[in-house]
């Protein structure tokens, strides 16, 4: 997706940034990534993390770096495949940080608090380092 798509992250992230002297990156799906020391993510209504859907196959977990996804189905307002980091390579960050906002999605996280296949109990369940978890109404 070109970076000046209303749709790209990495544009928005280049737009936020550009009166700064932050180097921004985007994401190669052949990028190897080094280990981070902070990840901070929202959870969709869904429970998905980073456009780590539902629908995506959780075997592909075990990857590590940047991978490829395409929801299934994919969602109305961003109807486009997508780059993200695995959920290995977030997992194995020092600290994760989850900023959650709305009932619905409080109810996400609890039953990813729970258990389940929700990428966001995966990704708990595989966090390596610190989790701060953030809610509000």
């Amino acid at each position: 997706m070109p970076h000046d798509d209303p749709l790209s992250n990495f544009g928005a992230l280049r737009r936020a940034f550009e009166c700064t002297d932050a180097v921004l990156q985007p994401l190669d799906a052949a990028m190897v990534v080094p280990p981070l020391d902070l990840v901070w993510l929202g959870v969709g209504m869904d429970g998905h993390v980073a456009s780590i859907f539902p629908s995506v196959d959780p075997a592909r977990d075990a990857e590590t770096g940047v991978i490829a996804v395409t929801p299934d189905p994919l969602p109305p307002e961003a109807p486009v495949p997508r780059l993200s980091l695995s959920l290995e390579t977030m997992a194995a960050a020092d600290h994760l940080v989850l900023l959650i906002r709305g009932d619905a999605k409080r109810r996400a996280l609890d039953a990813a608090l729970a258990g389940g296949t929700l990428p966001v109990a995966r990704l708990l369940r595989a966090a390596r380092g610190a989790v701060t978890i953030f809610w509000s109404a």
